[in-house]
């Protein structure tokens, strides 16, 4: 709670996270007045949930703006966390990728409380109640979902989970990758064609669909796609073991670190 309050008083005194808040105030807004627009037209009405995963689930936020501040924001911790002190305190290197791992489920919270914060400030007049709206049932991203036996809450919760997954294991990937590196110019290199690979499997991947990495964090697609939600949980859990099995791959001794 002490390291994530910390990351919380940096959030505040941190001119880059106001950026953040404000690309996603802002997206929030647009989203608000599309969906405001569609709504008049076909003379339906919307609610919170159509917001949020209007938001938190939407390929153009997720594929232009979470994925690249991420992976900067990821960039930045592993850099600075390599560092003498932390590693002769932490002894190893199994335990500087633990280190970072509890690091990356901190900023994932963070984040993912102000996309939530951000979207219910945006929609704050609307009452949060676990239902679809009218809207829903006409949208094509989310039709079939309210057609389900599920409610909005369960969606949303999954869509969650979806994401904090792939901060945590692009998080600890880039982490594992710089242990072997130790240079910091290959790291932001990795960074790199890690997004532009993101991209191009996006783009490139519609007959492939297990390939498209977008597909394992929205769960507007992924229901759509894959025959149970459950498909990009066991991904990311078989992705994460194999990440902290490599990692005990590197000799844990302190004479190693240096």
């Amino acid at each position: 709670m002490i390291k994530l309050g910390k990351r919380l008083f940096y959030l505040n005194t941190n001119s880059n996270w106001l950026i953040f808040i404000l690309l996603i105030i802002i997206y929030g807004i647009f989203t608000r007045m599309f969906l405001e627009n569609i709504s008049m037209e076909n003379q339906v009405q919307y609610n919170f949930w159509d917001i949020f995963f209007g938001i938190h689930a939407d390929i153009f936020f997720l594929m232009y703006i979470l994925i690249p501040v991420w992976i900067v924001i990821s960039l930045k911790i592993i850099t600075d966390e390599w560092n003498p002190n932390i590693l002769i305190r932490l002894s190893s290197y199994k335990n500087w990728l633990i280190h970072n791992l509890i690091n990356s489920i901190h900023y994932t919270l963070v984040i993912q409380g102000l996309i939530i914060a951000c979207s219910w400030s945006i929609s704050f007049q609307f009452p949060i109640e676990n239902q679809w709206s009218t809207y829903s049932q006409l949208n094509i991203s989310t039709k079939e979902m309210s057609l389900s036996n599920n409610t909005p809450l369960y969606f949303a919760i999954i869509q969650i989970l979806y994401l904090s997954l792939f901060f945590i294991s692009s998080f600890l990937f880039l982490a594992l990758v710089f242990q072997f590196l130790q240079k910091k110019i290959w790291l932001y290199g990795l960074g790199f064609v890690m997004y532009i690979s993101i991209l191009i499997l996006y783009k490139y991947t519609f007959d492939y669909y297990y390939l498209n990495v977008i597909n394992y964090m929205s769960v507007l697609n992924s229901y759509k796609i894959f025959p149970s939600l459950i498909y990009p949980f066991l991904f990311y859990l078989i992705l994460l073991m194999v990440i902290l099995l490599v990692g005990r791959l590197k000799n844990d001794t302190k004479e190693s670190i240096f």
